[in-house]
């Protein structure tokens, strides 16, 4: 995924994304008709120290959340590290 910058385009209003701050920490939020707001749903701002419920700076950046994990995408990726055998040796 690539990062879009919020003077390009803004998310539509159908959901949450993964955003960043120009204090560099992630959040999890929803723009709503442009004005953006933590998901209700989201831990809350996510730093190397900790986390909050609240978005402490401006939104510079956002992205698409990934797809959510699958059993067939963890079988496919248990396949792979089987066949790695520099991956065998950690496991």
């Amino acid at each position: 995924m690539f990062w879009i910058d919020v003077n390009e385009k803004l998310p539509d209003n159908s959901g949450a994304v993964l955003a960043v701050t120009d204090n560099n920490e992630f959040v999890v939020a929803s723009c709503i008709d442009g004005e953006w707001e933590p998901n209700e749903k989201a831990i809350g701002v996510i730093t190397e120290y900790a986390c909050f419920a609240i978005i402490k700076g401006d939104i510079t950046h956002w992205q698409p959340l990934p797809l959510l994990p699958t059993q067939e995408m963890h079988k496919r990726q248990m396949k792979l590290k089987r066949g790695n055998s520099s991956l065998r040796s950690f496991q």
